[in-house]
């Protein structure tokens, strides 16, 4: 009879069948109805309205949203919230900003996206529209159709980026 031993340190697996079994439960454990993990939450926005639409202007930006019926769609208080906008507008003059109505905290940016965390007073729940202000953003010099992108880290719930 041969016996296999088995320990969670690399080094002492005595079998590539033990590793497989492995690898298949955790795989299976992944499709079992019901159970759903933390992911990050992406989303594409109802309306993006602008204070002006001129080229090169300074705009006030509201972003319309809404979460879904998942039950990890809920946005809690200190989610990162990263909007990425193509380049050509400027970032870097936004003057603060809500979201759902409560005033943003710190904002960073970079040429192309703008943070912040979801500040008190402005958490989501599931299947809910929410807003967000930004106010300061310098429209692209060049007229068109430009396409934003959210991401709203539902794992950490800490710090700034895309996470």
């Amino acid at each position: 009879m041969r016996k296999i031993y088995l320990s969670f340190l690399p080094a002492k697996i005595k079998s590539k069948s033990v590793v497989l079994v492995l690898s298949l439960f955790v795989f299976l454990l992944g499709m079992v109805p019901g159970i759903t993990f933390a992911t990050d939450i992406t989303n594409t926005w109802n309306s993006v309205s602008l204070s002006s639409t001129c080229a090169g202007t300074s705009s006030v930006y509201t972003l319309s949203a809404n979460t879904t019926s998942d039950a990890n769609a809920a946005i809690a208080v200190g989610k990162a919230v990263v909007i990425t906008f193509p380049s050509g507008f400027t970032l870097s003059g936004i003057t603060g900003g809500t979201m759902n109505g409560a005033a943003i905290g710190a904002i960073t940016t970079t040429a192309t996206t703008v943070s912040f965390n979801v500040p008190t007073g402005g958490d989501v729940g599931i299947n809910t529209s929410f807003s967000i202000v930004l106010n300061g953003i310098t429209n692209n010099s060049t007229a068109g159709n430009y396409q934003l992108s959210m991401v709203i880290d539902n794992l950490s719930g800490t710090g700034t980026g895309n996470q």
